[in-house]
């Protein structure tokens, strides 16, 4: 859960950059833009909730069975694999 910890400052960045041209486009746009930028900032919020929220909650579920835990499902083995070997295949 370490790395959503330290990932949390990239999704409120970029979601909350978003929601600030929501409320610019709101404030000084017709009515079509508005219409636009209520749909677009509830969007936004919609999708902050989901990457959030529901993620930690789907990877604390998957990491409760003991099998999930094993680091080779997540990260490439690269002890086997040499500089060389991948240029020679190439």
């Amino acid at each position: 859960m370490r790395v959503l910890d330290e990932q949390i400052h990239q999704f409120l960045d970029g979601h909350l950059t978003t929601l600030i041209s929501c409320l610019v486009l709101f404030i000084i746009g017709t009515s079509f833009v508005k219409g636009f930028a209520a749909t677009l900032g509830l969007g936004v919020l919609i999708s902050l909730f989901t990457s959030l929220n529901c993620s930690k909650t789907f990877l604390r579920f998957l990491t409760s069975y003991q099998f999930m835990r094993r680091k080779n499902l997540y990260l490439k083995d690269v002890t086997n694999s040499s500089s060389t070997n991948l240029i020679n295949k190439s």
